[in-house]
This record gives C-alpha cells, structure tokens and sequence, in this order.
C-alpha cells in the first residue's frame, strides 16, 4: 500500500518565527509513513514551500515532496478560490485506486483551507482520512499526538450522495475484485453517472439475460461489454465483438452466421460464423441499430430459437451465446418509424444500461486527461504534464460529437506539439475535430515564436472556412472579407495575405 500525504504549506513552514518545526515536520516527526507528500501553496508561499520540500528530502529521504502551486488563489480566506484551484490539482489524484491510500493534514494553512479539505473529504470527491495534530498543551496523557479522522462514520453530516461515495467498507461496490476488473479494461472516473452505471453492471454481469448499452458513439461501450464478460459465468469462454455499422449486409450475415463451401462466389471454405465463435461465451454487436430488417429477422431467430443456420446451408445448429448490444440510436424511435423490428427491440433490451457521455461526466475529463497522458508520456517517451489551463480547456470542450476517443488523440498530440514541460491548450489547436471554440492564448515559452502561432492560426481559419463553404474559394474569401487570392496563398502556406488579404478595409485578424 502506497501512502500520499496532502498538505496545503503555511506561513510557519518549514520553521516557525523561534526556528521551531513548523506544521508540516512536526507532523512526519511523529508520523513519517508516506512515501509522497503533495504540498499545494499560493504564489506567494513558493519560497516556503521550496524550503519545506527541501528540509524533507533532507530529514525524510524515503519521502518524496512535490510542491504544487495553486495559480489562481490569492484569497486563503475565500472558500470558493480555494476549492476552484485545488479541484483541478487533485483530478490526477482522484483515480479510483485500492493500492494508494491518502491523507490530508488539517495542520497547515488557514481556517478556510481546513474546511474546504473536510468538505473535499467528507463528501466523497477524494478519498482520504484526515490528520489532524493538536496543540501539544491540549493533549491529555495516552492520547494520540496525531488524530485520525474518518469522515465517513455517522458522526459527520451526509453531505453526498450516498451511490456516489466509493468506500471499500460501506459502498455497495465494494468488491475489490470488481474493481480491479473495472482498472482492467480500462475504466476510471468517479463521477455519479459513471458509478451509477458500473452499479448496474455488478448487478446484471451474472444474469444470463441479454444487456443493451446506450450511449454516444466513442464513449466507451465495448470496455463495458469486456467488463459485463469478465464479471459473468462465462468469462472463461470468448467474447466476441463485431461493430455491425462496419460491413455492408450482405458481409455482416456472413460474418454473423458463416457460411457453407460453395454458398457464392469465392466460399471455397466452410466458415464459422461469431455465433458459433461465442457459443458458451458472449457476442458483443456495437451499432445493432445500423443492421438490416431482413438481417435484425434472423438475429431474433438465433435469440429465440437459440440456434443459427450457415449462408448456403440447410442444416440448423443450436447454440448458447449471451447477447450484448450497444447503440448510440434512439431505437424507440426507429421501432416506431419501423425502422427496428420491435420484437428484436424486446429481445435484446432486457437490461439496459445507459453509459453516460463526456459531456454528462465532465469531472472525469481530468481524470481520464491525466491517465492517457501517464500512458503517452510512457509510450512517446517523454516527460510532460498538463497545465491549469489545458485542463480547463478540456473541461470545458464541447464533446457533443466526440468522445473518449477523441479526448485520448487529443492528449497524444499534446505530449507530441507540446515543447515546455508543460502542455497549453495551443498544443491541442491542430485537431479538425475542435470547432466553434475560442483559441486561447499559449503560455509562452523558452523558443515560441508568435509570428509561426499567429501563422498557423490565420492559416486554420482559411480551412475551417473552407470547410463551412465545401471548398468554394470565393465563398470563403467573401465569408472572411479578404480576397480569393488570399485564401489561395494561406492554403498553400503563402504569407502573402499580408499584401493580398485587405478588402474593403477589411483584414484577416488574430484570434488569440
């Protein structure tokens, strides 16, 4: 078990006024188990907290202290500052991990800061037990110098949702095998929906009955089909996935059923269909709402009947498969517009699940941020990591035609553009996916050069604009008030809107 101590640095660290130990060493001189110690200070604490992390690499070399200033914070008194620019600080901390177990000091930093730490606590968004070390003259023969406090127990104000809070010892998922799994196939977050619908797959993995997901394309729907398989009776069989908006009819039925030798034209082998494939195990078909009405017959027939009759074949076979389904369609709507056979629509949405979106998770978006970047970093090799700003440019992204995939690529090209340490919201800028969104101004850096940004900025709006007008020169060039000539230079990578952009007084302008 890993132990990280949170602490927000004071103005008595690291030595108070009569060259005492402050707060934070008179705390690890009693108890110095932690193996990393986060301390968050403002702007004007940075020397306090630079010498405090000094003197406890120097006394506690098994401790590794990082400090972690809050930019924004210039009010310690002021409980909303303090929460808006510690909350994005600690996404990377709030990952749902039963190998680390967090502490938080209540004896450094303000009254407010106390509070806002007990609140963070108390109300499930970080799971950590309390420090809290008394005034030496208050502590009475065989108490503890340092009090543990759990804000868990009834003995505190429920102030969260009871189905949000994730506690081994009183949440209802509270298998650690569960989650392990969950961590398996990928999942984090801690968000309410997101542990709501992971409630309902502990729930329904272990039914034989078939499950429908619901949810926008991209957002994760086959990493909830892999964890409803290994959680089922059946996870020592396959689980076979097929994304049915991926072949046209004709192949999908092949695909789905297989085939004879000599059903058509180049069958010059019997083939197994992925019903048989998953027989004892699970079939995962993703978009079931783009399947054909004549093909949507025969998968109701293998639901009901349990059995599957190859292309070109007479001979019936029984099979014993568990259906999983995912769609981002209205299929009551299709149903309706008998668009979806509704007898099919019964079969297969015996248990909905409806996994939520990025837009309906944004707390996540930090947390799910910072665990593709640990991956990436890895994998490109790199050490990076992600400003207040690029956090908040991603919370505050419209996901409304992306998803967790698109989140992903977009952490990627950050740690690849990014050239500081650190990685702004200009690093995500090259992606067509991001339209309608403001451009932030880039932190500078060691190198920038505004001439390239601003460059490749004018560039990108010739293109969306082209994008808009579907490659009309002319129609751009009148949508941005500059000439076609202008337009044709930018999307060759020419600078000679300088000299060709003005039309009727009119310039192409910065965005930043």
């Amino acid at each position: 078990m890993k132990n990280v101590l949170l602490s927000f640095c004071g103005a008595q660290d690291p030595t108070n006024k009569n060259g005492d130990d402050g707060p934070i060493l008179s705390l690890l001189d009693i108890r110095s188990d932690f193996q990393h110690l986060i301390l968050f200070h403002t702007p004007d604490y940075i020397t306090q907290a630079r010498n405090t992390s000094d003197a406890i690499k120097a006394r506690y070399p098994q401790t590794n202290a990082h400090p972690v200033e809050l930019t924004d914070l210039t009010d310690v008194t002021s409980h909303e500052q303090i929460f808006n620019s510690l909350r994005p600080k600690l996404a990377n901390l709030c990952l749902i991990d039963l190998n680390t177990k967090y502490f938080i000091s209540l004896s450094s930093g303000t009254p407010a800061m106390h509070a806002c730490w007990l609140l963070l606590a108390a109300s499930g968004e970080i799971q950590a037990t309390l420090l809290h070390k008394p005034d030496e003259k208050v502590i009475r023969p065989g108490q503890p110098a340092i009090r543990e406090i759990n804000p868990y127990t009834r003995t505190f104000p429920l102030i969260r949702q009871p189905e949000v809070f994730i506690d081994e010892s009183k949440h209802p998922i509270d298998d650690k095998v569960f989650w392990d799994k969950v961590k398996h196939v990928g999942i984090v977050g801690k968000s309410s929906k997101l542990i709501k619908a992971l409630d309902m797959v502990r729930r329904t993995a272990a039914s034989s009955a078939n499950i429908m997901i619901r949810g926008e394309s991209g957002s994760g729907k086959e990493s909830i089909a892999k964890l409803i398989h290994h959680l089922s009776n059946r996870c020592d069989h396959e689980l076979i996935s097929k994304n049915c908006a991926a072949f046209p009819e004709s192949l999908l039925e092949s695909e789905l059923f297989g085939y004879e030798k000599g059903a058509f034209t180049g069958a010059d082998k019997t083939k197994i269909g992925l019903f048989q494939a998953a027989d004892e195990g699970t079939l995962f078909l993703d978009e079931i709402g783009e399947m054909s009405l004549m093909l949507q017959k025969k998968v109701l027939r293998a639901i009901q009947e349990k059995e599957i009759q190859k292309v070109g074949s007479t001979r019936v076979e029984k099979i014993n498969v568990r259906l999983i389904c995912a769609t981002h369609k209205n299929l009551e709507e299709m149903v309706q517009n008998s668009q979806f056979r509704h007898d099919l629509y019964y079969r297969i949405n015996v248990l909905p699940i409806y996994w939520p979106s990025l837009n309906d998770r944004r707390e996540d978006i930090p947390i799910l941020a910072y665990h593709f970047l640990d991956h990436h970093t890895k994998t490109e090799g790199k050490t990076k990591t992600l400003s207040t700003e690029a956090i908040d440019f991603l919370v505050h992204h419209d996901w409304k035609d992306s998803n967790i995939r698109q989140l992903d690529n977009m952490v990627v090209r950050g740690v690849v553009m990014a050239q500081g340490d650190e990685i702004h919201p200009a690093d995500f800028l090259e992606s067509d996916e991001i339209n309608g969104i403001s451009m932030p101004i880039p932190e500078p850096y060691e190198g920038f050069d505004v001439t390239d940004f601003l460059s490749g900025m004018h560039k990108r709006i010739v293109e969306r604009a082209m994008e808009k007008t579907k490659n009309n020169q002319a129609a751009a060039a009148k949508l941005l008030g500059i000439s076609p000539q202008a337009v044709s230079d930018y999307l060759k990578g020419s600078s000679g809107m300088k000299d060709k952009g003005k039309k009727k007084g009119k310039k192409l302008v910065s965005v930043v």
